[in-house]
């Protein structure tokens, strides 16, 4: 958990639920001291007749359950360790917002060849590409067909930089190009 922002207080020891809602949180000790124990304080000890702990491994962690129509959880935590490129309009903004994404992380100025994500662009805000995908130089082994994506090609064949669905695994997994910036 990043407490930099001042998070330390949400860290607890204890967390009680109730009908699957969250009631009660602190330490073991307040936490028995306020809903009772029913392993070592016995039932009828604190509100409701005590509460049973379930203690968790060391690494473990206990995270809220999320409900939602459609939601993209994965893609949220991805999106916070990507480049923004929300709202850029032309291929000079997107590769100053990946400059200043470089310089603001050390460990990507030391190893040049980390995979950088951007998210959010979109190319048909780019007056000088004429609203058209940028050409991005590729390798050429890249696969024709990937299942569930697609690697977008130029009218001439050659890969366009924009990797989807599935593709984007394809080339986070296999990093065979360092340096290589995937936006989408």
């Amino acid at each position: 958990m990043d407490e930099s922002d001042g998070g330390a207080h949400l860290r607890v020891q204890c967390v009680v639920f109730d009908a699957g809602k969250v009631v009660g949180r602190g330490s073991l000790a307040e936490v028995r001291s306020e809903w009772g124990d029913l392993d070592t304080t016995g039932k009828g000890i604190g509100r409701r007749g005590g509460v049973r702990i379930h203690y968790l491994k060391r690494g473990q962690t206990v995270l809220p359950g999320l409900t939602d129509a459609h939601a993209h959880v994965l893609q949220q935590g991805e999106a916070s360790t990507a480049v923004n490129l929300v709202g850029a309009t032309s291929v000079q903004e997107v590769v100053d917002r990946i400059a200043r994404f470089v310089e603001a992380d050390p460990e990507l100025q030391a190893d040049r060849s980390r995979f950088i994500l951007g998210l959010g662009w979109d190319q048909t805000k780019y007056a000088d590409t004429g609203r058209e995908f940028p050409t991005a130089l590729l390798p050429p082994e890249l696969p024709v067909e990937v299942p569930g994506g697609e690697i977008v090609r130029l009218p001439d064949g050659r890969p366009s930089g924009v990797f989807l669905d599935n593709a984007m695994g394809y080339i986070s997994k296999s990093r065979i190009f360092p340096l290589f910036v995937a936006v989408v």
